[in-house]
Formats: structure tokens, sequence, C-alpha cells
């Protein structure tokens, strides 16, 4: 009995000990998995990473191109607020595609009024009302202080928000900050957010901007806007000469009455672009994305001022 007992303890011993082993395999096999995963992740991560630099060099190199053609960033083609015909190719597994955009053919979340704002989101089928408080909110966003205008919001109403949040009191880094700002729902953010932009001068490029960014142009109401898009088709304007001629007559009465704020207000052609480069590794279900600003400061002459890459 004690033999079969001692016997007994061993098996048990020896089962537990396979147990432990078994474990023990299972943890490596799932640990060596997982750092298989992660070195495959990271592979993806550094392609798509260089993919984007690949397109954004691409892009730089066609809008240098096109400057020494034209000589002016004036001959560049635009359709729409595409500088450029849109990039796209293949590199080790990675599709990438790149747009160049003009930022003068989108309205500057930093520098628009409040006539203009409300203008945009009317423009894209908000109410009058709506259109009102989301420019109020926007401006309380950006601006320094802790003054609530009307329909605006400031720190007490973003602390009444599930989670807490707070107005920034400073310039928008990003578009993707619109998301943010108080009131702002995601369907009205999918209809602003193609219209807005962080950088540029301000101005609005008339031989690009679309009729709902033409409209917060002071003067220019929708008959002027529609006139603009429909005597574009024929060639760009080429000065404030031929955009007033063009414009309905009642408009142009209107325009030049303060003839000084609307030529202050619009261009004819790029001086800020944005690239925004698109990467996505076959088989993922995951992208990522480059964004420069590059100003164009003449001649054939530009710089990039910024690249952010998420």
């Amino acid at each position: 009995m004690r033999y079969r007992r001692a016997n007994g303890f061993a098996l048990v011993a020896v089962l537990w000990i396979l147990v432990v082993m078994g474990v023990v395999g299972v943890t490596f096999h799932v640990g060596a998995r997982a750092d298989r995963r992660a070195v495959a992740n990271a592979r993806t991560e550094s392609r798509s990473r260089w993919a984007g630099r690949a397109g954004l060099a691409l892009a730089l190199r066609q809008i240098d191109n096109m400057l020494h053609q034209s000589g002016a960033a004036f001959g560049l083609q635009a359709s729409g607020d595409t500088v450029l015909p849109p990039i796209e190719f293949s590199l080790e597994g990675v599709t990438v595609s790149a747009l160049v955009l003009d930022a003068r053919a989108r309205v500057n979340l930093n520098l628009a009024s409040d006539r203009q704002l409300t203008r945009l989101a009317e423009a894209v089928g908000l109410s009058s009302a709506a259109a009102t408080a989301l420019a109020a909110s926007v401006l309380d966003w950006r601006d320094a202080d802790g003054l609530r205008r009307t329909d605006g919001a400031e720190a007490r109403d973003y602390a009444g928000l599930r989670p807490p949040s707070r107005p920034k009191n400073a310039p928008f880094y990003s578009v993707e900050e619109l998301h943010t700002v108080w009131g702002v729902n995601p369907p009205d953010y999918a209809r602003i957010a193609p219209l807005v932009t962080v950088v540029g001068d301000g101005r609005v490029n008339v031989n690009a901007a679309p009729r709902t960014v033409l409209v917060t142009v002071p003067g220019i109401d929708d008959a002027a806007a529609a006139a603009i898009v429909a005597r574009r088709r024929a060639g760009p304007f080429r000065n404030v000469f031929e955009l007033l001629q063009s414009l309905p007559r009642q408009s142009r009465e209107q325009v030049e009455r303060d003839v000084g704020t609307f030529v202050d207000r619009v261009a004819f052609g790029p001086r800020v672009v944005e690239i925004v480069v698109t990467t996505r590794a076959q088989g993922s279900l995951l992208s990522s994305r480059l964004h420069a600003v590059v100003e164009l400061a003449g001649g054939s002459a530009w710089r990039v001022v910024r690249v952010v890459q998420s």
C-alpha cells in the first residue's frame, strides 16, 4: 500500500510538472506570437511612414515643377480646392494617396469673422439660429478671454459636459479641433470640416473656392457666387476688374460700396497649400496620415512650414 501510495504521489507530482510545463509552454508560445505581431506591426508602421514621406516628396516635386514651368503660383491648375491632380501609387505593399489643397479655397477658422462663420454655416444648411450659435462658439473657443458671447460658450459651459472639457482660448492648430467646440455635432462637423482650414492669410481664391466659401466674402451673395462659378468655367479671373464685371449689377453695386474691404478679402491664386498624404498597408484596416503646410513664397520659391504625422 505504501508503494502504491508513493507511486500515486509520484504520478500527481509528474502531472503537476506537466501542467506547469504546459502553461509555461503556452505562455512562451503566446508571447512569441505577440512578439511576432508586434514586430510585424512595427514593420508595417515603418513602411507606411516612409511611403507617406515618399508621397510628400513626390507632391513637393510636382509643385516645384509646376512653379518653375509657370513662374508663379497663379499658373497652378486648380480643380475645386485641389491645386494639382491627385497622386496615387503603391510602394512596398502600401497604397499612397496625396492631395495638394489650396488653403485659400476654404475659410480660415483662426481669421474668419463672426459674419463669415455664420454665412458658411448657413451655406451648408444650418438654420440662422444654429449658424449664429456655431459662429459664436468658434470665436469663444479661439479668443484669449473668458468672456462669453451671446449664444457662445466659455469655461463654465464646457465644465458641465460629460466628461468635462474647456475651451482652448487659443488659435486652432487643426481642423479636427472643431470636434470639441461647443454645439458642433458630428453631422455639422462633416458638412463644415471640408470647407475650413487653420492656415493661410484668410483670403478667398475666387478661382478655386466653392460657392459655400465664396458667399463668406463681404458683398458676395448667392447670385454673385453663382455668377463667379459660371464665369470661371471659361477661364480664371486675373484681376478685380474681371471679377467685378462678372457679377450681377445689383451685386456689383453692393461690392462697390466697400470695394476696399472686398479687395482685401479676395485672391486669384494660392499662397499656402496643404499636402495631405494618406497611406494604408495591404491587408490592414488602419490608415495613417501625413499633413504638410507649404508656403508659396512668390515666383518659383516655396518652403515647408510644418509637417505632422498621425
